[in-house]
């Protein structure tokens, strides 16, 4: 019998009457706003040069935002504390991250801080932590990794 199907017993939906689609976006929509709020807050006036995204998951971490300004050749990476890499693997962590954006953003990236962990945000509820990336030349194509033909 080839042709067996298992039927999931969690709820396709939220309970609210929404699709799980339509609870990622909901989800998305708030840490874009989130994200941007601490973007204009942190960088003031620079962060019109700014543009923004939020990828659902990275390296583990769920709805963590990119930050990326073609002018600057800079690129921060936002995401709440509670999962902050040890300080020992702080600088492995950080190069992981870099061969992320390189393959999102099509561009060479490195880090560009010290072992010190730069947080963004007034909170001790919400607090996050903003990591500096370095790009060597403007991204030639943003696409999400996997989707690139």
């Amino acid at each position: 019998m080839s042709n067996i199907f298992t039927i999931s017993h969690t709820p396709m939906s939220s309970g609210k009457g929404k699709t799980p689609i339509a609870d990622a976006y909901e989800q998305t929509r708030a840490a874009l706003g989130v994200y941007q709020g601490l973007l204009v807050t942190q960088l003031g006036d620079d962060a019109e040069s700014y543009e923004l995204a939020c990828a659902s998951v990275v390296m583990g971490r769920e709805n963590v935002g990119i930050a990326f300004s073609v002018k600057d050749h800079r690129a921060y990476v936002v995401t709440l504390d509670d999962g902050r890499p040890d300080m020992h693997y702080l600088p492995i962590w950080l190069l992981d991250m870099a061969k992320y954006l390189t393959e999102a953003l099509r561009t060479f990236v490195v880090p560009d801080q010290g072992s010190e962990l730069t947080y963004w945000g007034d909170s001790e509820r919400r607090r996050f932590i903003a990591y500096k990336f370095k790009m060597a030349e403007s991204p030639t194509n943003i696409v999400p990794i996997g989707t690139a033909p």
